[in-house]
């Protein structure tokens, strides 16, 4: 049924393979396992061929979207073939590394594959995970808790008020009487402007003085002092 498909997109299983960066026999033995109805030794790629090929009336032009898709997420800038089930031994902590990094990628590559992660969405996830983020490390520690992983006592005041509130807001959530009041609303709407758009809310004041110092950097530099930064600040404040 897979090679009907591909070849009804006119695409060659060997463009196929290369495009997952897998050889062709594994691409033969992953299409042989899953037309038999079996799993495939590989979960990303048992989810891939799940999203592209588990639909025999898929139209031509719903394919060719999800397979641009799978292509632009999971194509040949990503070495797939390395996230094998059957990969080589390595030390221990070289193992627990690749674990966590698989345990993410495995819920990330399921979430991008049917889309209920927007690309989005998923550059502001890996911005937070490669940055030292105090909100997600709260969060984390709120979800350990359940997990019997920290105790309530043990975690500091920032964590313990984030833990609080997830859990009143959970709590709301599955009560389906979490509210809020129009007053709480535009709140939330001003400051996302604010910081969107902080030009709107500058004071008279505050552009008075930014008109003030930008007329006495203007003014030293027409004048070619020759004045080193810390004498043009200096200078500026004098004018303040």
């Amino acid at each position: 049924m897979i090679k009907a498909v591909l070849k009804r997109n006119n695409i060659l299983l060997s463009e196929f393979a290369d495009s997952l960066s897998i050889s062709r026999p594994t691409l033969d033995t992953y299409i042989r396992n899953y037309d038999s109805g079996g799993r495939l030794s590989n979960n990303l790629f048992q989810k891939i061929f799940d999203f592209l090929f588990s639909d025999a009336q898929m139209s031509k032009e719903d394919f060719e979207r999800r397979y641009a898709y799978v292509i632009e997420n999971y194509g040949k800038k990503t070495d797939m073939s390395s996230y094998s089930q059957s990969a080589p031994q390595t030390s221990s902590s070289e193992t627990n590394g690749t674990n966590r990094a698989q345990a993410v990628f495995d819920v990330l590559g399921e979430d991008l594959i049917l889309e209920r992660f927007t690309q989005d969405e998923y550059n502001i996830l890996a911005k937070l995970l490669m940055k030292d983020s105090g909100l997600l490390h709260c969060i984390f520690k709120y979800f350990l808790l359940w997990k019997d992983k920290v105790q309530l006592a043990d975690l500091n005041e920032p964590e313990k008020v984030m833990a609080i509130n997830l859990f009143m807001f959970d709590k709301k959530l599955q009560g389906k009487d979490f509210t809020y009041s129009e007053e709480e609303y535009r709140e939330l709407e001003l400051a996302i402007d604010k910081k969107l758009n902080p030009s709107k809310y500058t004071t008279e004041q505050e552009q008075k003085a930014i008109d003030e110092i930008s007329g006495s950097i203007s003014t030293l530099l027409a004048n070619n002092s020759g004045l080193s930064i810390d004498e043009i600040i200096s200078q500026i404040r004098k004018t303040l």
